[in-house]
This record gives C-alpha cells, structure tokens and sequence, in this order.
C-alpha cells in the first residue's frame, strides 16, 4: 500500500498537469495571445454585421478583402461569387441583398464561408478557417494591420473622367451623368439633372440616412461610392477598356496611390500641364466674402469684405473638399456670425481664421509657411501671438466708393462682379529694395572668443528671399507695402529699414528680468542653424570647399 501511494501522486500530478494543459489552451484561446502583426494591408474590412442585432458574442471578424479577390480571380470567379445582383447593380452585403434576422444573416456567413473554404481544402489548396475554427476569424489581435488611406477624388482625376469617352452617356455630349445625379420622387430614380452637379458628399453622408422629404434612404457615402465607382472599373475592365482600380489597394494602397499620382501627371500634361477647372454651373472666378445676416437681424455686421480669388485658389489645391467640406455650398451658408448647427456651431471667424485648422484660411496658409522657401522666416514665428493691427487689411478691404452702405446685401452676381474689381485694383506686389538699402555685409564678433567674427552675407541672403518671393503670389500679398520680409530674423522689431541691433534685447549670457528670452549666442546661433534646418540646407560654400551647414567653421574662422 505505502509503494502504490508515490504512484498515486505522480498520477495525481500528471492529471492536473493535463488538466492544466487543456485549462491553458482554453485560456490562451480566450486571451487572444496571437502573434505580433505580420504586415500591414490596405484591403482590411471589419464585419461586424452582428452588432446591429445585440451585443457581440466574439470579437468582429478581420477579413482581408483583395486577398479573397485574387484567390478568386485564379479560379475565374468574379464578384458574384460573394455579391448578388438584382437591377443590374451588385449588392456590396455578402449573399444577400437586404438583412435578415440575426440567425439568418449568422447562416449566411457560416454556410457559406465554411462550404467555400471546405470546398478548397478539398482540391488540396490554400484555404481559410473550417467550422470549428472560431477563434480564427474571431480574434481580438488579426495577424495584420490596416494602413488603408483615405482614396479621396482630386480635381485631376476628375478632369480624367471628364474627358473619358469610355464613360459617356448616351445621348449626351458631356459626360456629367455617368456619376452625378438627383433624386426624382415621382419617377422613385436618381436621374441626371444638367446645371444641378455637386458633390458627392451634398447627399451621402458617412451613414445612411432616411431622407423624409424625399420618402428614400439616402445611401451612406463609403456604400455609393464603392457601388457606383467600384462598380463601373469592373464593367469597363469585363469590357476590355481602361478603367480604374477595382481592388482596394488600387485607391487605399500606397502604391496604387502612388500609380494614379502618376497617371494623373500623365494625363495633365497632355492637357497642357495645368488642371482644368471644373466646369461647375455658376461657379464664380471672384467673390466677396461677407457674413450672412441672422433671419430678423437688423444690426449690421462691422466687418469689411475679403476679395476671394476663387480660380486662383482652386488651382492652388489638389481637391475643392480643402474648403467645401459638404457639397458646393458658400461658407455662410453654414458658418454664421454666432455659429450654427449647419456649421457645427464653429462661427464665422473661426471658420476663417483658426491656427489649427488646416481648412480655414489663416490655417491653411499658416501650413504653406512649412514650405522651404518660406519656413526659413516663418520656422520660429509665434504661433499663439495676436495678429499685428494692421495685418486684417490684407484681406479685408474698403469697398470701392459709391458701393455699399448699412444694409449692403449684393447677390451673387454682384458679389462676383465688386470681388473682380477689388482684386485687380487690390493686388499687391512683393517690395523691392534697392542695394544701398540693403547692408552688403553684417559682422558678428561681439562675443568672438575661440572663433573669429562671422561675416554675414546679409545683401546675398535679402536678395535670394526676395527672389523667392517676386512669383509667389501669397507671398507678394502679405509683404507688399512695408518691410515686414525683414521680420524674418529681426523680429520683434519696429518695421524699417534700419531694425535695432540684436544686442538691444539678447543679453550675454542673457536678461535675468527676461528668463524666457535667449542670451546673445544663443538667439544668433538659434537663429541662423534654425532656418537652414528649415529650409533644408544642409550644406554651404566656403571658399572651394563645401562643409555642413552647421559646422562652425562655416561662418567662422578658428583664432590663431
């Protein structure tokens, strides 16, 4: 008895250790412990169908869209492998056209998944996750991650397919139709409506919405653009003729990006270089910025017009969604004085002039700073510092005399037309100095000890700003009139031609009253190696020799 109880025990432990075992494979089940991830794929779509019915019971399903694609295009199956039709247009839910109940839609997924991927173990090839295999569709951490990108519809690729003869409609000599189109509640169609074009995003929203007006669901934008642009590649490609991208990475792929950069460059310069502009109904060259009155509000706004170079602007930016966030509308038509729900409560001004909105007008110039040619002044300005008094009349401008007045409400037409008139009156020109106005050389040697003085080129440097200046229009804009180029390193300076010396403000080592501002070296060295980092210089001449930028012997000489 007392020999058979050390074998009781070893079999006692290996039961737990087995129980342990299995218990362990449970719980490395439920953990979800899957690797790290393996790369990183622009076609993953999430199905998470289920959550519509209730709470979740396993994780949404991480489904890789153009791997199924290209398994099935080795087997010359198409999208109707897995979407069904019905009107002539390919539904984008999996085998079915509308949901079902919760058990029904569940059915669907499992049938026929599982069926598929059986079906293709069967033949001895590659294949997905069989009944039973939950936890590999289901899990919390997929394999890989996404690095879809936004596709986005730039004004060069609608230029593409507004000269594409592939997709013209019948009887129609623009091919507007093929894409745009209204709602007709009587004839319960979306028809083509010719002067009525916009974008997409007038109607579709990022979810689908139920149009009482109209009595329709009005579809949600990522599901109208697939069907409608998705749809129409794969037709022009079953037809043999050039078509876009009908794969995910072709429009969320960096390189299928990169590709249609490209071709977008191609097809440009065959059209002289330049984008057309879009042949929109009513769309004006010039305009006139001005706040919409409040319905029932009699006090005037205080506020003078800005003259918009709508052309200018549009030629400026890749896409018109950079100002018009939904559909064509005008900037007042949703940002009002006190802020609407239309605009999502963000008023007027800051709709204008937000810092951090790269979409308001004073934001998106701010981003154009970053530019090399200009982040070499602009690199250390104050972000958070108050506009200068007199920097508001560079937009806002005086009307001409004879137009306006208290209750000044001009239409569009007229808009166009003052807008016109104040912007070719109004166009600044970049200031020009001449070389006795501009020190040829400026030596630094206040605080030379183990280096020699630097000798700065002060006449060779004002000169390649201005240079890089004179066909920037913006940049004319904003530094026409005064000396305000000059900020750019005498900043905090009264605007002249004969700025104080650095040494009036930068102490050495610093200003004990003033412990933010930095000592002499410092400002002169922050300064100079910051605007070349800026500007991306990383080399300069001395002499014969090329040395980097930010090497001390570039400006100074050693001391015997």
């Amino acid at each position: 008895m007392d020999k058979q109880r050390p074998l009781l025990r070893l079999a006692g432990v290996l039961c737990v250790l087995a129980l342990l075992t299995v218990f362990g494979i449970e719980v490395s089940g439920a953990m979800e412990e899957a690797p790290a991830p393996e790369a990183a794929r622009p076609d993953i779509y999430l199905i998470d169908t289920m959550a519509t019915y209730g709470t979740l019971e396993l994780p949404a399903v991480t489904f890789y869209h153009d791997k199924h694609t290209d398994a099935l295009l080795k087997e010359n199956k198409d999208c109707k492998t897995c979407h069904l039709e019905k009107d002539g247009t390919i539904s984008l839910k999996f085998k079915r056209v509308e949901n079902g109940d919760a058990a029904e839609v569940k059915n669907i997924y499992h049938d026929n998944c599982f069926a598929c991927h059986a079906e293709t173990k069967a033949a001895g090839k590659d294949s997905g996750p069989t009944d039973g295999e939950c936890r590999s569709c289901h899990t919390l951490k997929p394999k890989a991650i996404s690095s879809k990108m936004d596709a986005g519809f730039t004004n060069a690729l609608h230029a593409r397919h507004f000269g594409s003869s592939e997709i013209m409609v019948p009887g129609e000599k623009e091919n507007c139709g093929a894409c745009h189109h209204v709602y007709d509640k009587g004839a319960k169609k979306t028809v083509y409506t010719k002067g009525e074009e916009s974008s997409c995003g007038s109607c579709h929203q990022a979810d689908a919405v139920k149009d009482e007006t109209l009595g329709v669901e009005v579809k949600a934008l990522s599901t109208a653009v697939h069907q409608d642009c998705v749809l129409c590649h794969l037709d022009l490609s079953a037809k043999n003729k050039d078509a876009g991208p009908t794969q995910c990475k072709g429009c969320h792929g960096a390189l299928g990006q990169t590709k249609t950069a490209e071709d977008n460059a191609k097809a440009i310069a065959k059209l002289g270089g330049k984008v057309p502009p879009l042949p929109m109904k009513g769309k004006p060259e010039a305009t006139l910025l001005l706040p919409k009155p409040a319905v029932g509000d009699t006090k005037p706004v205080n506020m003078a017009p800005v003259a918009f170079d709508h052309t200018k602007h549009e030629a400026a930016n890749d896409t018109c969604r950079v100002c018009h966030h939904q559909g064509m509308k005008s900037c007042v038509e949703c940002h009002s004085v006190a802020g609407a729900k239309e605009g999502n409560f963000v008023t007027l001004a800051d709709a204008m002039h937000s810092k951090q909105a790269d979409s308001s007008c004073v934001g998106c110039h701010r981003v154009e700073q970053t530019d090399a040619k200009c982040a070499g002044c602009h690199w250390m300005s104050n972000k958070a510092a108050p506009p200068a008094d007199n920097s508001c009349k560079k937009c806002h401008q005086a009307l001409p005399e004879g137009i306006g007045g208290e209750n000044f409400a001009p239409t569009k037409e007229e808009k166009a037309v003052y807008g016109a008139m104040m912007l070719t009156s109004g166009r600044g020109e970049a200031t020009v100095y001449t070389n006795d106005d501009i020190p040829e050389t400026v030596k630094v040697g206040s605080i030379a000890k183990e280096y020699e003085a630097a000798e700065f080129p002060h006449r060779k440097v004002v000169l390649k700003i201005m240079e890089g200046m004179k066909d920037d229009s913006l940049a004319a804009s904003f530094h026409s009139g005064d000396v305000s180029m000059c900020q750019g390193c005498h900043h905090n300076s009264p605007k002249a031609l004969k700025p104080p010396r650095c040494s009036n403000c930068h102490g050495s080592p610093f200003v004990e009253s003033a412990p933010g501002r930095p000592g002499l070296k410092a400002a002169y060295h922050g300064q100079c190696i910051g605007c070349h980092k800026a500007m991306g210089i990383n080399e300069l001449k001395k002499g014969s020799e090329t040395l980097p930028a930010q090497s001390c012997v570039v400006c100074h000489d050693k001391k015997k």
